[in-house]
């Protein structure tokens, strides 16, 4: 057997246990409840509260985007100021969210469905991810005169050009 081969076959012996190992690290937790589910992934999730974000939405902060991750129905009955609608079951497809270095501020009517919206945006390697604290229903408790109706489309009809998202999105 030639040094060749018997470094080869010495480092696929040393790279087995990584390859086993890598396939354990995959969550097969089971909630018996949505409500365990979102309360456990909650932990981990970074909040801004609505005065923060309003102060932000003042600001006109650059690299902001504030996304509905509700239905099409609940985005046009009532919204924060232009937020964009992207429902949780689309965020991983969506051509509204390509840029990873922008600052993403999620919410729903709570924050149920947006703190699992959180959780696969960070998979999806965004890292500058906020949940708004309380959604809409704090967002209306506080700012009653700041919610705007319909689609938020552009009067023009035209998509929101992408961003790039500045090579390998980290």
């Amino acid at each position: 057997m030639t040094t060749m081969n018997k470094l080869s076959y010495l480092l696929i012996i040393l790279m087995l246990p990584l390859v086993f190992t890598n396939c354990n690290n995959v969550d097969k937790t089971v909630y018996d409840s949505a409500d365990n589910m979102v309360a456990k992934h909650q932990e981990d999730v970074k909040f801004i509260n609505v005065n923060d974000l309003n102060d932000l939405l003042e600001g006109q902060t650059n690299g902001l985007k504030v996304v509905d991750v509700r239905e099409p129905n609940e985005f046009e009955a009532g919204h924060i100021p232009g937020a964009i609608n992207v429902p949780r079951g689309l965020l991983e497809f969506s051509s509204q969210l390509t840029n990873r270095r922008e600052k993403l501020v999620v919410y729903s009517n709570q924050h149920n469905r947006s703190t699992l919206a959180y959780d696969n945006l960070r998979l999806l390697k965004f890292r500058n991810v906020l949940v708004v604290e309380g959604g809409l229903e704090q967002w209306q408790a506080v700012y009653p005169d700041k919610i705007e109706e319909g689609s938020g489309a552009e009067a023009n009809g035209l998509p929101e050009p992408k961003a790039a998202s500045g090579g390998c999105g980290d």
